[in-house]
């Protein structure tokens, strides 16, 4: 655990360094009372004492009792602001490895692993070290220190109280893979129910129209379930294994009263001595009998380390390319094909789009267009062939240095919880109030965004709830547009929008695309009339390539999809009686 903690701790490390040294400082000051017991109590023994002989080890009993408090304090807030400080780093750190890595890690159902990583599992590590581990350190340092001081009184005694300590660390070692073993179970099952929760959220409205709600959605249930039985079965293997090796630590102590009474008879040991180690003695065992959940529990937590260094250690795509602008490139795909694991779904893809121009990507469902698109923008890395946009392979682009070469307007609009101008200001952070109504008048939005309670500084709630679709939609136009790059894509941006919604985004479309080099993927083909090529992608291949008449006239797969199209405008529900 702390080798992970220095890996991301930086120059904080001192912070804890220091946390643990005020530690065993607060831990010695709690048993220097002890050592005055000691003199005081055979001084008792000796001599008769009077109030002022004792009145200096009552101040240096409060010197000991200030100087603790001291040390716990400075112990906690250097912890805490290491712990805390440690924990916001790692969750940038792994928010900002996630926005690198390829678009594949989270289509492999990893999202449960992702949440864990950023919550519960960087929750734990705070937790490690704010608390644990400087329990565990001084768990550890204050007993040794106790006998090395016993040590110097009297051997004997020292050695009875110490010799049942690695017979009990013995019997923990012995058991720690079970405890890893239901650790790692009960991580496992942490994050199957946190992509279950996600998903049943995700999918509320479907879940609720099907009455699947609470115990009836059966993923959700099960992944409860398991987490709830898990968590119990951890619980039952370390509360048992923990009072099993407090018990074996202690019995040193019967040990020290069999034992030291004989050597007391047989005049070996003084009164004083034999009473101090027997008061001693639980100062020794204290920290040792509490160290087994300490230690289960960092053995528990080191999973958690765990699972945040897979996460970081999954590799972020390459590209040597920093600084790239892809204003008046081609684009060029030459032969390409795509896997998703097994299934192929891409075909030796080969064409051409000139700067400026319009290419249109429509076919049946499943046909491979998104996938196009996403290869582009480097979502995936292509599994042969290549993609080059001017002389550079994309592969040799940093992904970052890339997306800033693109607008994308999704099916699916993604807003935030936040104002309508910071939306908006998300395609380009650095754009004045200005530049954002410019945009939003461009695509048309900028209308409805002034009817609003408060206009640009209205909140829109998460994921824009209290706006229509089409509003969605213009809004997410309207920061395509703010960004200003040289390729769009376009991903069914007008599918599931009544007519009206639909005129108003293809204007918005006819500001956004203007001597943009534009890909669009389409299901109404009469939304790409004006492509300059249009591509009919079925079974992962190019099946048929032009413009929208010479394809008509072809009389193909497009012609066919245009007629079924026009007799669908026309289709009714007719009721059987």
């Amino acid at each position: 655990m702390r080798n992970f903690l220095k890996k991301f701790a930086g120059n904080d490390l001192h912070t804890l360094n220091k946390a643990t040294v005020y530690a065993v400082a607060e831990g010695l000051c709690a048993g220097a009372p002890l050592l005055l017991l000691f003199v005081v109590l055979k001084k008792a023994l000796d001599e008769s004492l009077s109030f002022f002989d004792i009145a200096p080890y009552l101040v240096l009993l409060l010197i000991f009792f200030a100087a603790q408090t001291f040390c716990s304090i400075n112990s906690i807030l250097n912890s805490c602001s290491f712990a805390y400080g440690t924990g916001a780093r790692l969750r940038l750190k792994i928010g900002e490895h996630l926005r690198k890595l390829p678009l594949g890690y989270f289509k492999e159902g990893k999202s449960g692993n992702t949440i864990e990583a950023l919550l519960l599992d960087v929750f734990n590590v705070e937790l490690a070290s704010s608390t644990m581990y400087n329990k565990l350190a001084t768990s550890f340092i204050i007993p040794v220190l106790v006998a090395f001081f016993m040590f110097c009184i009297n051997t004997k005694l020292t050695l009875l109280i110490v010799s049942t300590v690695p017979l009990a660390l013995f019997f923990f070692y012995f058991f720690r893979k079970k405890i890893d073993a239901r650790s790692t179970a009960m991580l496992s099952s942490h994050r199957n129910s946190a992509s279950a929760i996600l998903e049943y959220v995700q999918g509320i409205r479907t879940i609720k129209s099907f009455n699947m709600t609470g115990p009836s959605f059966q993923r959700l249930d099960v992944a409860l379930r398991d987490l709830r039985d898990q968590s119990y079965s951890l619980e039952a293997t370390i509360a048992p294994l923990s009072e099993i090796y407090a018990c074996i630590a202690s019995l040193g102590f019967p040990l020290l009263l069999f034992f030291g009474t004989r050597m007391y008879a047989s005049e070996e040991v003084s009164l004083a001595v034999l009473l101090f180690f027997m008061i001693l003695s639980l100062k020794f065992y204290q920290p040792l009998m509490g160290i087994a959940p300490y230690f289960s529990m960092i053995r528990h937590l080191s999973n958690s380390a765990q699972n945040i260094n897979t996460v970081l250690t999954t590799p972020a795509q390459p590209g040597e390319l920093t600084q790239f602008s892809a204003q008046g490139l081609p684009i060029r795909f030459d032969n390409v094909s795509f896997s998703y694991g097994d299934r192929q779904v891409l075909h030796d893809i080969q064409f051409d789009a000139k700067p400026g121009t319009m290419t249109a990507l429509v076919g049946p469902s499943g046909a491979g267009k998104t996938t196009i698109s996403h290869l582009l923008a480097r979502f995936w890395d292509v599994d042969s062939g290549k993609i080059t946009i001017g002389s550079h392979n994309v592969r040799e682009i940093a992904p970052d240095a890339l997306l800033s070469q693109m607008t994308l307007v999704m099916q699916d609009t993604q807003l935030w919880n936040d104002t309508v101008m910071n939306n908006i200001r998300f395609g380009n952070p650095q754009a004045t109030d200005e530049d954002v109504k410019a945009a939003a008048k461009a695509a048309l939005c900028h209308d409805f965004i002034c009817r609003l309670p408060l206009g640009y500084d209205t909140v829109l709630g998460e994921n824009g709830s209290s706006l229509s679709g089409g509003e969605q939609k213009r809004i997410a136009i309207a920061r395509a547009i703010l960004k200003d790059a040289p390729i769009v894509i376009l991903d069914e941006a007008t599918a599931s929008l009544d007519p009206e919604n639909e005129h108003h985004i293809q204007q918005a479309f006819s500001s956004l695309a203007s001597s943009k080099t534009v890909f669009a993927i389409a299901h109404k083909l009469s939304t790409i009339r004006t492509a300059d090529q249009i591509l009919f992608i079925e079974n992962g291949r190019i099946a048929e390539r032009g413009n929208f008449e010479s394809l008509l006239a072809q009389g193909g797969r497009f012609k066919t999809f245009w007629d079924l199209q026009q007799k669908g405008q026309g289709w009714k529900i007719r009721r059987t009686k």
